[in-house]
Order: C-alpha cells, then structure tokens, then sequence
C-alpha cells in the first residue's frame, strides 16, 4: 500500500456494530449507577445524549470526510473524449482553463494540462441522491491534455466519477448521470479550443 494510500474506512455494519455495543455498555453501567443512587434520573438521560451526541460528531467529522477521501473498491465510471485543435497546446490548455471559471469548479493547470472538479463527496454522502444539494454535489473529476501535432494540438479527455468508498455499488442512474455530466464538461472544452471564432 502507497504511503498516500488512505486506509478504507470501517464498513457501516461494523461502525454500527462499535457503536451499538459502546451504547449498551455505556447505558447498562449508568443505570447500574443510576440504581445504586450514584447518579441521578435527569444525569443519566443527559449521559446518554451526550454519547448519541458524541457519536453523532465522530460520524459527520471523522467518518464521512474520511470515507469522502478514500480510494472506492470498484472502477471509476469514465467518460473518454479525443479531438484535434488548431491551436498550440497552451492556449488550447488556457482556453478550457478559462471555460471552467464558475465557483463550483475547481481548477488546477499547467501549460499543457487542466484538471477540474466539481461537486462534494461529502455533501452528497450527507445529504443524498433524494435532495436538490446532494445531487447537485455529485463530484467528478476531468482530466484535459493537449498534445502537439502539425496543425495545433491534439487533446484528450477523461472525466470520471469522485465519489469516495462507499459499501454499496453505484446505482445505475448515478452511473448515467456521472456519464451525462462528464460529456457535458468535456463539451464545455471542446468549444472553447474549436477554433473559428470560438
């Protein structure tokens, strides 16, 4: 394992698992206090909200930013896409730079490459396929290469999905929806390095 590698988080199951034991054993040693008259009624419900909400504070910022960050175990869904431009390869590379200049993408470039992305991982892990903003956070990733040719560049493309590990495979309408988006950035590109008044 690269020393980068992240470590897979812990399944559901077993977090659930921790988390149901650490629960009962929390609770069955505070009502043996509570019977012996060490604690109180209301100190013994205050207790256990604090644990419901430790556990709660270790999920949203410990666990799903580290499951968002972590490498899936299944193939990445990508999108490929080549075509020829007739300019030089770094200003086809600041033309698709400066297609992607609205806030909810993120770009890094060099002379001859661009990388974007967008969406969160992590919003769309908390908040879910079901709501406007998770599914708007559905993250992808695109990768932009211009190569030299004999008449402007050649440039590559890939987009691909960046959600982080998740148990569960991919729904097939999250598939089509990373392959749907992915074309459209890859789109977005392709225009601004077509050349002709573009």
């Amino acid at each position: 394992m690269a020393a980068t590698e992240r470590r897979r988080p812990r399944s559901t199951a077993v977090l659930f698992m921790i988390s149901f034991v650490t629960m009962f054993v929390a609770n069955a040693i505070l009502r043996e206090l509570r019977d012996r008259g060490i604690i109180t009624t209301p100190v013994l419900v205050l207790a256990m909200v604090f644990l419901l909400g430790g556990f709660a504070v270790y999920w949203r910022f410990y666990w799903v930013p580290r499951a968002s960050s972590s490498e899936p175990d299944r193939p990445r869904i990508t999108v490929a896409e080549t075509w020829h431009s007739p300019y030089p390869p770094r200003e086809a590379a600041d033309r698709m730079r400066d297609a992607f200049t609205d806030p909810a993408a993120r770009v890094t470039a060099d002379d001859t490459s661009v990388h974007v992305r967008t969406g969160s991982d992590t919003t769309y892990r908390i908040r879910g396929a079901g709501s406007a903003k998770g599914w708007d956070a559905l993250p992808l990733a695109v990768d932009f290469a211009a190569a030299p040719s004999e008449e402007g560049c050649n440039i590559t493309a890939e987009a691909r999905d960046d959600l982080g590990y998740y148990e569960d495979h991919t729904a097939p309408f999250v598939e089509i929806e990373v392959r749907r988006r992915g074309r459209e950035l890859i789109r977005r590109a392709a225009v601004a390095t077509a050349g002709g008044g573009q």
